[in-house]
Parts: C-alpha cells; structure tokens; sequence
C-alpha cells in the first residue's frame, strides 16, 4: 500500500550526512496499522482509569466547595418537587414564577432526582448539586465506548478520553443544577451514539433494540441532546451505514423512540396540544451562527494555552490526510446544525481528533527523532555517543512517555483553573438565601420582583433570578427559564428585555424606570449585594420613588412607592 512520507534531514556540519525518518502511516490504515504505527503503546486500562479519576476530581471538586447547587436549577428543584408531591405523576402546570408554564419539560430526570431523594431521604436540594456530577462522571467511561470503536484502537480511545475527561466543556454546563437535565442527556445521548455505530457497522438485533431504549432516554431527558443524537446518528449512517439494511434499522429505531417515550408527549399534548413543543422548537432563535469558534477552535474553555483545542486542529489535519472525513465532518456539522451552544457537544469529537494528532503524528514523530538521533550519534553525526544510562540517552529513551505526562498534568491543572476562575460556576451564598427566606415571609403573596445579579451572563442564567421564584416564592419578572415552553415568542422577547436590563446595573434609577415602564405590577427591586450594582443602590436610595425595606450581605431591597410608573 502506498504511503506518505515526511522526510527530517538531520545533518551534521561535519560530516553532511541526511538521515531520512518515516513518520506517516498508510492512507485509511487499518487497526494493524495503527497498533504498529503506535497507537497501542498507551496501556488503556491505566489510562481509562486515571481519566476518569481525574475527570470525576475535576467535577466534585467543584461542587464540594459549595452547599447549594451550582448557577441554575432553580426551575428544576421546584419541578421535581410537584412531581414528587404528586406521587410521580406529571402535573399540567409548574407554580414556578407564577407564569403558567407547562410542565413540559422532558421529565427523565426529575423522575432520577425524585427518586434518589424518596429511597435515600437525602434534601432534594443536596441531591441536585449531587447528582448531575455523578451523571456527568459517568460519560467518560462511555465515551471510551464510542471512541474505541470509532478509532478502532483501546489505545487511542484511552487517550481520547483522557482528553474528553478534563476539557472543561465536557463537564462544566453538567454540573449546574441545570445539570439535572443536561447531564442524563448528554451521558445517554454518547451511549445511543456508540450502539447506533455499531449498528451501521455491524447490525445486530441487540444493537437495534439498544439504540431504540437509549434514544428513549436521551428524548426523556433533553431536548438539546436529542437534536445533538439525531444529527450525529445521520452522520454515522452516511459514513459507516448506507445499505437498505441499515435504513430499516433506522425506522425501527424511531419507531421504538416514540413507542417508548409516548407516556409523555401524549400526556403533554392530552393536557396542551402540539403548542408547548412547537414553541421549544423556537426557543433557541435568540442565537446566531458565528465562525469564530471553529476558525479559530477557541471553543474549549481552556484558561492558558490552549493545547486540547490546537491538537485537535492538528488531529482534523491528519485524519483528512489518512482519507478518514467522520469527525472533521462530525465536528464542522455540530457548529452548524446546534449554533446556541455548539462547544459542549463539540468535545465529542475534538477529542478524538486529539488522540488521532497525538497516536498517529506526535508521539510517533518524537519517538522516530529520539531513535534517528541516537542513530546518528552512533554514526559520528552528533558527537560522542551517549552511554548506556546517562541522563541525555534516559531522556531519549523516555520521551513520548515524558511528552504525554507533561500534556496530561498540564490539561488537568488548566483545566482545575479555568473553573475555579469560572463565573458562572457560583452558587447562591447563605446570605443571598436568607435575603430570599426574608422575601418569602415579609412581602404579600402578589409582590412582583425586578432581581438583578451581578456578572450576569447574556444567555440569562444567573443563580439569583433562577432561584428567587423557588426559594422566595415570588415573581422575578426578568427571569427567562421556563419561558421557552410557551407560546408567542415569549422567551426571545424576555431574553432581549434581560440584556436590555443588565446594562442597568452600572447606571441610575432612570435606566430601571425606563425599563419598567413597559412592566406593570413590578413592586419590588432585589439587587445582589455585590459591587456590581453599587452605584445603581446609591441611585436608588436618593430616588423619591423606591425605599430601602431590607440591607443585607446578600441584598439590598427596595419597595416601589405606589403610583410609581
């Protein structure tokens, strides 16, 4: 089979000898291949093992050091909540910020949580900082599954997981409390994925029927991971499928799906029509498609250099050379078909790439110069031969194994950084709840709240709007969760009226009344105690219209005098 060649001139000023190296495999290797070009000399037990110890550090070391659940959730405890108060029945509506909103939301995983706390007896609230970092812990291990058969190496796929484990977009949108939903998504949404492969490639009844249960869950548990399985299941049949038997297997697959998920959308459309879904379908329709990302592959939240994301460019090279289009492709589409949030499920492929730059290029390419040089010293090219044991032929001997212990200490160190730096990964102080428990017993049942937080993010998920309608049991009249369930655009125009708010925060008590004279019924002002807000606190407090009825570490409170427009 013909193969490509890269030549490294090593040459000596003295004796002008050139010594050529083979670093390039065959196009479209084998599995043999691979193993001899030395994608088998990781040990990937060890390596499987280490990246999910690491990977599950990574995690829990973020939800440790807080007692409350991380960003978002607020929407989820109090649906997870009605669901357990009736009796695991699904309600037609959720009292969460008093708007009427369906209980539509895909309920796999209210179900997880419901039924963790009534067997364990564990807070509901312990349970959702908990539980989506176990799930999330649980997707390195299948991603290893999917890996390993779409490389077609144990030792590619360990260190593709390796990569997969520590990036932090794998793992940090999981964590949340949102993570409740998100993280069963994305955990059955790969395991879906990895027996659709199999499927394509090789057909079983048993991979038929595990495609089916798995897609199930995925549909039961996120609406963003079914998207991200269905696309990235068509992928896998134009590549490795194309035959009328794995079209069949397809349709039956979707009809398994709706078989199995038809306790719920039939009970959603008996109780709401058609309506709550096609509104989802729109939800998204704030965010536009941008390039950036994947022209310049700063999607990895990585905090210092880069190095997942440039091995994974690396990688896409090297797999379009070897003739092997699945994961560019695969990578490229995600951007395209998910424009609201393309990075995380992203890292499923851009991993693979990393192993593939890695197996395939780096480390044989470094191991080949090591020998070539050693070669050549031998041949009077470089000097004197090294002696058997010194420092410079230990080093030479042991430079793959130095070059991937270096890259793995510094991705895991990066990455225990970039969350500890990572603003959205805040959790509501005690004293933020106790100034939303002071809410709950101190204002009448109707009092309407304008709550603003600081550093809050433009995609509206900031942990004192979400949480304020669960724990103080009022109306936050700027939070948008939930609101992509009903109809008339509603969370497009709550998301453009939350931006507009948020250029408040650094201004006066002009820019609040500006924005509230489209919003009637508003009562109350609930700004985080943070710097953020200070000169809007100082603005509101020399104003006529608002009066301070609550100064605490984690609030300040104003009530809106009456007549105020």
């Amino acid at each position: 089979m013909p193969q490509d060649r890269i030549i490294v001139r090593l040459a000596s000023r003295e004796a002008g000898v050139e010594l050529p190296v083979q670093l390039a495999a065959a196009v479209r290797p084998s599995a043999r291949s691979q193993r001899a070009a030395g994608d088998e000399r990781v040990a990937p037990l060890g390596l499987v093992t280490a990246a999910v110890l690491a990977g599950a550090y990574l995690r829990f070391m973020v939800v440790a050091r807080v007692d409350f659940p991380l960003n978002d959730g607020g929407l989820f405890y109090v649906m997870t909540r009605e669901l357990m108060q009736a009796h695991f029945r699904l309600p037609a509506f959720t009292a969460y910020n008093a708007a009427n909103i369906p209980f539509a939301y895909p309920p796999l995983g209210f179900y997880l949580a419901g039924l963790v706390t009534s067997v364990t007896g564990w807070p509901l609230l312990d349970v959702v900082r908990l539980l989506p970092a176990v799930l999330s812990t649980l997707t390195i291990p299948a991603f290893y599954l999917l890996s390993r058969d779409i490389l077609r190496s144990s030792g590619s796929a360990a260190v593709a997981t390796f990569a997969f484990a520590i990036l932090p977009r794998t793992f940090t949108w999981f964590v949340m409390g949102g993570g409740l939903t998100r993280a069963p998504g994305f955990l059955f949404a790969i395991l879906m994925l990895h027996r659709a492969y199999l499927m394509f490639t090789r057909g079983t009844r048993r991979d038929v029927a595990w495609t089916g249960v798995l897609g199930s869950l995925v549909v039961l548990s996120h609406a963003e991971a079914a998207w991200f399985a269905i696309y990235s299941a068509a992928l896998f049949f134009v590549f490795v499928g194309r035959s009328r038997r794995a079209l069949v297997q397809s349709a039956l697959v979707a009809i398994m799906v709706l078989i199995l998920t038809a306790p719920w959308w039939l009970t959603l459309i008996a109780q709401h029509g058609a309506g709550p879904l096609l509104a989802a379908t729109g939800g998204g329709g704030y965010a536009n498609f941008s390039w950036f990302p994947i022209k310049t592959f700063v999607f990895t939240d990585e905090l210092y250099l880069p190095i997942v994301g440039a091995l994974g460019l690396v990688g896409a090279f090297v797999a379009i050379a070897q003739g092997e289009l699945l994961l560019p492709v695969w990578l490229g589409t995600i951007f395209l078909a998910n424009p609201r949030n393309p990075e995380t499920p992203a890292a499923v492929p851009l991993a693979m790439l990393v192993a593939i730059a890695l197996c395939r290029l780096i480390a044989p390419g470094v191991s080949t110069l090591a020998r070539a040089a050693t070669a050549g010293d031998r041949a009077g090219i470089g000097g004197a031969v090294p002696r058997r044991g010194s420092l410079t032929a230990t080093v030479r001997a042991t430079a793959v194994p130095l070059m991937l212990a270096y890259l793995a200490a510094y991705t895991v160190l990066s990455s225990r950084a970039g969350v500890r730096w990572n603003s959205s990964l805040r959790a509501l102080s005690p004293a933020e709840r106790d100034a939303m428990a002071w809410v709950a017993a101190n204002t009448p049942d109707s009092s309407a709240f304008l709550v603003l937080e600081p550093d809050a993010p433009w995609f509206g998920l900031d942990p004192s709007a979400e949480w304020f309608p669960a724990l103080a049991r009022r109306q936050s009249v700027a939070t948008v969760q939930g609101y992509e369930w009903l109809p008339g655009r509603q969370f497009y125009n709550r998301m453009r009226r939350y931006r507009a708010l948020n250029t408040c925060r650094t201004r006066g008590a002009a820019c609040i009344d500006a924005w509230l004279s489209a919003t009637r019924g508003v009562t109350h002002v609930y700004l985080h105690a943070g710097s953020c807000c200070a000169i809007l606190a100082a603005s509101l407090r020399a104003s006529a219209n608002y009066v301070p009825v609550y100064d605490g570490r984690g609030a300040t409170i104003f009530r809106r005098v009456a007549g105020t427009r």
